[in-house]
């Protein structure tokens, strides 16, 4: 599924790839004062499974600082890079 943003006067198509790791949400900006596509980063979790794995359990608690820092990470406005949180 595409996703349409507008941006001034002008409107663009997202079109999502696979390996894009962003997770979007429409929200009411408050500095645009308009509904617009919000992002932030997804954390990938088979990678940092195999990184445990591989490491012997030494990186769980690297994963575990980015899953904590995932929930605390605003989202980004992608018109004027403004943060929020939910």
């Amino acid at each position: 599924m595409r996703e349409t943003t507008v941006a001034g006067d002008q409107e663009y198509e997202e079109i999502p790839v696979p390996w894009d790791n962003q997770e979007r949400s429409t929200m009411l900006c408050r500095v645009c004062r308009l509904p617009r596509v919000f992002h932030r980063r997804n954390i990938h979790h088979s990678f940092h499974f195999m990184l445990a794995m591989g490491t012997l359990g030494l990186w769980l608690p690297v994963w575990g600082i980015l899953i904590l820092l995932q929930f605390l990470k605003p989202w980004t406005c992608t018109i004027c890079g403004v943060h929020q949180r939910i």
